[in-house]
């Protein structure tokens, strides 16, 4: 059993949401804009910026995201773009936030000051909010004493091993955990399922590859011949062209599934 991370067993996009309104309320307080237009504009100002760093391609082909670089270390992994993230990252979080409060109403000078302090105190508040799915642990209790477990990730090494480390007990479930950032490329490239079945000593037909993510798990599930689950737990439209072997609402939707295997 092969699970995804993000928005498959931990809540990441409710960690991000909760941390913008957080943050936002501060900068609507200290600058006199409104938070609901402050949080728009950062997130396109993320992806702007973003997009303009040198580190981009290779970001892009391990699935760092603009929101994880808003908070990610880079501290881990031995890529030189690794580096460059690390070394990009503080520049990249200050320019981001004050763009977005210059673009919101703030003056250049309050927007310049207010920076800094905005981009650290989303790193604390999203590095407060391991939020897991309500039914994330009572489904991993359930599976562990049957089958093996891993999980398979897309990102930055030390963010998604924090993000594992960070929600209690959760690590525990998993005999593996294997981030794309530590393979230059990550889902849906087949090389790094047949790293992931290499190391394990197994085979893609007896794998089963969980997660909500249509474009990275369940095409690269199916293009390497595992039985693919997509978890999709707000009703998203399926994408053409990509078809899983499964769909399920929710996790416990993919343990009914094993009972009737």
């Amino acid at each position: 059993m092969i699970f995804d991370l993000d928005n498959t067993l931990i809540w990441d996009e409710r960690s991000v949401k909760e941390s913008f309104e957080a943050v936002c309320r501060i900068a609507e307080q200290q600058a006199g804009v409104d938070a609901v237009a402050v949080e728009a504009l950062v997130r396109e100002e993320a992806e702007r910026l973003f997009r303009s760093c040198d580190a981009y391609e290779y970001a892009e082909a391990i699935e760092v995201t603009e929101l994880e670089a808003l908070w990610a270390r880079f501290d881990q992994g031995d890529h030189p773009m690794l580096r460059r993230l690390q070394e990009h990252a503080p520049v990249y979080r200050r320019e981001v936030w004050r763009n977005a409060l210059i673009r919101a109403g703030a003056t250049e000078e309050r927007a310049k000051a207010l920076a800094s302090e905005l981009a650290e105190q989303f790193v604390a508040e999203r590095r407060a909010r391991p939020i897991v799915y309500e039914d994330t642990f009572s489904v991993l209790e359930a599976l562990k004493p049957k089958y093996r477990m891993v999980l398979l990730t897309n990102g930055d090494p030390s963010l998604q091993q924090e993000k594992v480390d960070g929600v209690q007990g959760l690590g525990d479930y998993f005999e593996r955990v294997f981030i794309s950032g530590h393979y230059e490329v990550g889902k849906p490239y087949p090389i790094i399922y047949k790293h992931v079945l290499d190391e394990l000593g197994e085979e893609a037909r007896h794998c089963w590859m969980i997660g909500d993510n249509l474009r990275t798990d369940i095409k690269g599930a199916n293009g390497i011949g595992m039985t693919s689950v997509w978890l999709n737990r707000s009703g998203q439209t399926p994408i053409e062209g990509v078809m899983p072997t499964y769909s399920v609402s929710s996790l416990r939707g993919v343990a009914g599934l094993l009972t009737n295997e």
